[in-house]
């Protein structure tokens, strides 16, 4: 439940956040980057001021803060609108000269304090980052670096990859620098539902993009490092100091800069909503869509603007990412560019990516929420944290939170990683609610062992669901599977090889409506109840898809189990999806549906066709592990 909350603000909003969001998705990027830092050796506190930093690449890169005084613009640093190989390659030896060049005479130059040259490192791989990682989800990389026959994903970057790149781009962004277009078919980079890009978990190939990301972030922090050492004899030393770095500010005394501003990077990427009336309409980039929030982001943009931070002083008052972005737009190659260090022969052959899906949750059928509930997920995945989107206005969903944890095997102890999940709704008016997901306990604690797909904890089921107790509690489900990333796996599992069901981009076209059911059943049988409904339903060009989290569900003293039913049309017409209709066709006037007895079944017709059309996919991925 969101606390009151004036309107005051939105104005600005409309003015600062109208353009959609230039990189990849907010969360993403952290978890990629924090991921990889962790690795490393850098401590929390680095990580997140390098997170904040690439954070602000993005922000900074709205035109409109420009209209308020603000002098910076980092708009170049995306990798977007490159149509041609080319142009490719010459972004990319240009930001590797402008990277070195900065390191070697920005960063140890008397410009800047020994004090404050730890930050500088740090906001040098922040900043920097956001462009590398951006390259892999505006670029076609994904494609033409698809996975391999036993569908393990791919680990080339743009400086080992021995692929033809004949028919590289990057997608065409409107509001991007761009040059003279060589091709006449570049796409462009699109939203939520079309184009190039892959830049949140509803997007087609952002699995193969986001561990091209990873591995790309690994690559790049080894040689930012590298050239850090090579370039002064205190090199070493500013790393190590950069890898324990701790925040403090004489004019902070409770040192809350960092963790401001890190809740300003959540809740703006979060809540960014802006109606354009065309594809680019904004709806939430922290992950994905169905987040923004107009009324809630006003007063979070205003107290980011009255605030001031050392980590947005490195934007606005010492503008260092202009260091980066020189002759990155049509200009040809330098004739010097650095060797990129590599990370040497099958660098990633321990690697091993442990993935968790919440494909389900149910806030309380017995509408215990006295409104409506914006609920999001947090995990821990062997001590990283992943801060999940919050889902506007849902009881019942089928979010596509997806975590990809990469973990070091030839490091991590034994075959079992834990993991840890809280459900929270926001409250913009204190901390956010902790809700009850297990009984009355409002965290589940698992172990799950990567090698034989054990589970143990709280569950030892491989697809376990839970049922929180109370007034406010949730129900759901997950799903756990990993992957290695170097070769083959003996067996590959369903999720490694899974592919992209029918296509997410496009379901986003297509209208849907929801059907909730109670089935007189103690089975929870997903494929039985949208095999009988498919038969049940005239309209044959419906697509039909059936999920649950297994949980029971009670009208007039009869016992059975919940489902929630996805029927999609082939086109936007919605007028094909009748709820009087399909109620009474599901029905079959005698409750019965072939062997399935309907308890009671309520329909709905989905506003946001997007989600509609996405939740189908969600629930086809889920059915992949069950």
């Amino acid at each position: 439940m969101k606390g009151s909350m004036g309107v005051t603000g939105v104005v600005v909003v409309a003015a600062v956040l109208c353009g959609a969001v230039l990189g990849f998705d907010t969360g993403h990027h952290q978890d990629a980057t924090w991921n990889v830092m962790a690795q490393r050796g850098y401590n929390a506190q680095s990580q997140l001021a390098v997170s904040l930093q690439n954070f602000y690449t993005d922000m900074y890169s709205q035109s409109p803060f420009q209209l308020l005084g603000l002098e910076s613009t980092a708009s170049d640093l995306h990798f977007d609108s490159l149509p041609t190989r080319a142009r490719v390659q010459a972004y990319w030896d240009n930001f590797v000269v402008n990277t070195q060049n900065t390191i070697e005479t920005v960063l140890f130059s008397n410009q800047i304090s020994d004090n404050d040259r730890p930050l500088y490192y740090l906001s040098t791989l922040g900043i920097t980052l956001h462009a590398v990682q951006d390259f892999y989800t505006h670029s076609n990389w994904a494609q033409l670096h698809p996975r391999g026959s036993c569908g393990c994903y791919r680990t080339d970057t743009w400086f080992t990859s021995t692929t033809d790149l004949t028919d590289l781009y990057t997608g065409l962004y409107e509001d991007a620098t761009s040059c003279p277009s060589d091709n006449p078919n570049q796409p462009r980079h699109g939203a939520y539902c079309q184009g190039e890009n892959k830049d949140s978990y509803i997007r087609p190939l952002w699995r193969e993009a986001y561990i091209f990301s990873y591995v790309a972030t690994a690559e790049w922090i080894n040689a930012v490092e590298t050239w850090v050492t090579e370039a002064d004899a205190g090199g070493a030393a500013l790393i190590t100091a950069a890898k324990s770095y701790e925040y403090s500010d004489e004019d902070d005394s409770n040192n809350d800069d960092i963790y401001s501003d890190q809740r300003f990077a959540v809740q703006i990427s979060e809540w960014v909503k802006a109606d354009t009336g065309t594809a680019l309409s904004a709806d939430g980039h922290w992950k994905g869509w169905n987040t923004g929030d107009a009324s809630a982001i006003g007063d979070t943009v205003q107290s980011l603007l009255r605030s001031s931070s050392v980590f947005r002083d490195i934007f606005l008052d010492a503008n260092f990412h202009l260091n980066f972005d020189d002759n990155l737009y049509c200009e040809s190659s330098p004739v010097n560019v650095p060797t990129v260090p590599s990370l040497g022969v099958q660098p990633f052959s321990n690697s091993r990516v442990i993935m968790v899906r919440i494909p389900y949750y149910d806030t309380d059928i017995s509408n215990s929420f006295q409104d409506t509930p914006d609920i999001y997920s947090v995990v821990t995945v062997d001590g990283q944290v992943y801060r999940e989107a919050a889902i506007q206005n849902e009881h019942t969903y089928t979010p596509m939170w997806t975590i990809l944890h990469v973990l070091d095997t030839s490091t991590h102890v034994g075959n079992t990683v834990d993991i840890t999940v809280r459900f929270y709704e926001i409250d913009v008016v204190s901390d956010d609610d902790n809700l009850n997901i297990n009984g009355d306990n409002e965290v589940v604690t698992l172990q799950y062992n990567f090698i034989n797909d054990d589970v143990t904890g709280d569950s030892t089921d491989r697809s376990p669901s839970f049922q929180g107790s109370g007034s406010r509690h949730v129900d759901f489900t997950m799903v756990f599977d990993s992957f290695t990333l170097a070769g083959c796996n003996p067996s590959p599992s369903v999720a490694q090889c899974d592919v992209e069901i029918l296509g997410r981009a496009d379901f986003c076209q297509r209208a849907a409506a929801y059907v909730d059911l109670c089935v007189e059943s103690t089975t929870c049988s997903p494929n039985v109840v949208e095999n009988e409904i498919a038969e049940a339903v005239t309209m044959n060009t419906l697509d039909v898809e059936a999920s649950s989290s297994c949980q029971s569900c009670e009208e007039g003293g009869i016992t059975g189990t919940f489902y929630r039913v996805t029927l999609l049309a082939p086109t936007t017409n919605d007028a094909l999806l009748n709820c009087d209709t399909l109620e009474d066709e599901i029905s079959d006037n005698g409750n019965t549906l072939g062997g399935v007895t309907v308890i009671y079944s309520k329909c709905s017709s989905a506003e946001r066709m997007v989600l509609s059309a996405l939740s189908l996919v969600v629930a086809l991925f889920a059915f992949l592990f069950l």
